[in-house]
């Protein structure tokens, strides 16, 4: 009876050893990240697990896809994070939200021109979505592309108070305060300001 106690510590080592494996290439996708689970929290191991899991189970839906690229985003696995939205992207190259957060991460692990494509490509989707376009602005500036951040800025600057925002020598608690302004005063919406 002895050896039955060891059974959860045995399924737990299959369950990390299988999500720490290389899985079979879907056709015209990235693979999935490496993850080494056991490097992770307790509490969170069983969340990049299921998702793990279910990204498994259907490889090709972007929705799973982009779920387990925000988890492993907000737990600053990066470059995991970043292969997840790629995967997204590629299966619903329309939705914002994958090529938003690839360009996030790709600014994060220091791609600056893939992240000014996929950025660009966002801005094409949503012209208005604030967040996006001033990330877009600062990897255009931090590569030299000054004429290209020139264009972008000018291009509604009317419509955001994009000079208030982006003038020199701002903080982000002024950036907070131009934001909320701006909200109550109507001139941009909650969902044009906030990711």
């Amino acid at each position: 009876m002895s050896g039955w106690r060891c059974l959860p510590c045995l399924m737990e080592i299959l369950v990390i050893t299988a999500c720490s494996v290389p899985h079979r290439q879907e056709e015209g996708l990235p693979g999935l990240p490496q993850l080494t689970i056991a490097n992770f929290r307790p509490q969170i191991r069983d969340q990049v697990q299921q998702a793990y899991r279910e990204v498994e189970a259907k490889p090709r839906d972007a929705g799973a896809n982009g779920r387990m690229g925000m988890l492993l985003h907000a737990f600053e696995q990066y470059e995991s994070a970043e292969i997840c939205y790629r995967r997204a992207r590629i299966l619903d190259p329309s939705r914002f939200q994958w090529a938003y957060y690839l360009g996030l991460t790709q600014v994060i692990n220091g791609k600056g021109e893939d992240a000014a494509a996929t950025l660009g490509d966002t801005i094409h989707l949503d012209s208005e979505y604030l967040p996006a376009r001033l990330k877009l602005d600062e990897v255009l500036l931090s590569l030299g592309r000054l004429d290209e951040s020139e264009r972008l800025r000018r291009s509604r600057q009317p419509i955001i108070g994009w000079d208030e925002w982006h003038s020199p020598g701002t903080n982000s608690r002024h950036r907070l305060n131009t934001t909320v302004r701006l909200v109550s005063s109507g001139r941009v919406s909650e969902r044009h300001t906030m990711p």
